[in-house]
């Protein structure tokens, strides 16, 4: 008799019985130099049987997800050990859903399946951690008593990651805007200028994005650290999104755009961290403007629902599927390598410190729209 396969939208989910996952495990239990060897290295290192099940997994990847006994992951596949938000979306776990064809650790494991070694960087986001695990992962096919396995090394590379965002993003635009700030300084001081005023309000102007610049960066840092304090005020949504409006507009990516309110918003009152909140609306709108062609527009929004207010940004553009199921984790962006910080952002901030919750809908038809809803006051606690 046939067994039936049950289909997911990538790895299969069928698993060994736990007396079978026993078995292999005291394959490599018992052989004691490998034990101490893996168990004597700095790098979280797995075994993984064929279909992709923990049957050992070192000390230092025990240390790594904070676990003391190797009984706790036998049998778990690596995201369900690790904690992937996306391993507990379906009852077939780690491997097996939409999201899971994205990550590089999946990937690398279906390699070795295949028998391919291979080396991959993964951005994992955690149940319990509002910053996503950035690691590289090797994988390698080795066999036991007749038996496939996968060998499984894990690094943290996050503190790479950061300096990589700090030199490719900070770093990059600051330098840019300081260069406007040198290039106007030098038209203003020639004896020449025909418009000297024009050029010092121009430097006024960059002088005031280097700051935000500076103060974005910051407050991103403040964040992951659990650090960022928040501070309510009482304010009302028109006047914020006018603001944003009015920030935006003359921005280097609103040129030849339209960035415009709807005239159905609601003028609704809020008490919460205003700075903060117009950090997220601006970001929304900074990228939906980047996502547009010339001619287009970008329209603002705000309404009651339920309770709690929705914020909506919405651009005629489309996110593809592959694109759309990464993009608020830290180091992914549309815009190339070391970018990433945007759309992360509006996610950390809004539900780790407004605690509301974002998302977005995107179709051919409607277009793109990144919503935020949010409790209508908040309390400093």
């Amino acid at each position: 008799m046939t067994r039936r396969v049950r289909p997911t939208q990538f790895m299969p989910a069928e698993r060994e019985n736990r007396d079978t996952v026993i078995r292999q495990y005291s394959l490599f239990a018992c052989n004691e130099p490998l034990t101490c060897t893996l168990d004597g290295v700095s790098t979280g290192v797995l075994i993984l049987n064929s279909r992709r099940q923990i049957v050992f997994a070192n000390r230092s990847f025990l240390d790594m997800i904070r676990l003391r006994e190797i009984r706790d992951v036998l049998g778990l596949r690596t995201g369900e050990a690790i904690g992937c938000i996306r391993s507990d979306m379906n009852e077939d776990g780690c491997g097996t859903t939409e999201y899971c064809r994205e990550c590089g650790a999946a990937r690398a494991i279906l390699s070795s399946l295949n028998g391919h070694d291979t080396l991959k960087d993964c951005s994992i986001l955690l149940n319990d951690d509002p910053n996503a695990l950035n690691i590289r992962v090797k994988t390698v096919r080795v066999e036991m008593m007749g038996e496939a396995f996968t060998v499984f090394s894990i690094s943290d590379i996050g503190d790479e990651k950061r300096r990589e965002v700090l030199e490719r993003i900070f770093l990059h635009d600051v330098r840019n805007t300081a260069g406007g700030i040198k290039g106007f300084s030098c038209l203003a001081a020639d004896e020449l200028c025909e418009d000297p005023v024009r050029h010092m309000n121009m430097i006024t102007d960059l002088s005031e994005k280097l700051l935000d610049e500076i103060d974005s960066y910051h407050q991103l840092i403040r964040a992951e650290n659990r650090d960022l304090k928040i501070a309510p005020v009482r304010f009302e949504t028109g006047t914020l999104l006018e603001k944003v409006r009015s920030l935006y507009s003359h921005h280097e990516v609103a040129e030849n755009r339209e960035l415009r309110i709807s005239p159905g918003t609601e003028n609704l009152t809020m008490f919460t961290d205003e700075i903060i909140l117009l950090r997220v609306i601006g970001n929304m709108t900074k990228n939906a403007l980047e996502a547009i062609a010339p001619g287009q527009s970008v329209t603002l929004s705000c309404a009651r629902e339920g309770e709690k207010v929705r914020f909506e940004v919405h651009n005629p553009g489309i996110i593809p599927p592959d694109a759309g199921l990464l993009i608020f984790q830290r180091s992914f962006s549309t815009k190339g390598p070391g970018r990433g910080l945007g759309t992360y952002s509006i996610k950390l901030l809004s539900e780790h410190y407004l605690r509301g919750t974002v998302g977005f809908t995107t179709s051919a038809t409607g277009g793109t729209t990144f919503f935020g809803i949010y409790p209508g006051e908040i309390s400093e606690s």
